[in-house]
């Protein structure tokens, strides 16, 4: 997948970019594990991500992203920003 999250750009539109691009692979019967489409999140974000990625990483319980967890953490690290 091709999809990169640009900085200045709205982290609300790129992960609902993601979403509906999972959405549609959901549609054509392709299923992945929650935390394997949390960090799939995490690796569309630029290097400038890495310390908040570690962060969430180190931080979440048992260290399990989910993707629930990662769409939060992106959208709240952005309005920190």
């Amino acid at each position: 997948m091709a999809l990169k999250y640009k900085e200045g750009t709205s982290t609300t539109d790129h992960v609902s970019e993601f979403q509906s691009v999972m959405n549609q692979l959901l549609g054509m019967g392709v299923e992945f594990d929650d935390e394997i489409l949390g960090l799939w999140l995490f690796a569309t974000l630029p290097d400038s991500w890495e310390t908040f990625r570690v962060s969430l990483i180190n931080s979440a319980p048992q260290g399990i992203i989910t993707l629930d967890l990662a769409k939060s953490g992106v959208l709240n690290e952005d309005v920190r920003r």
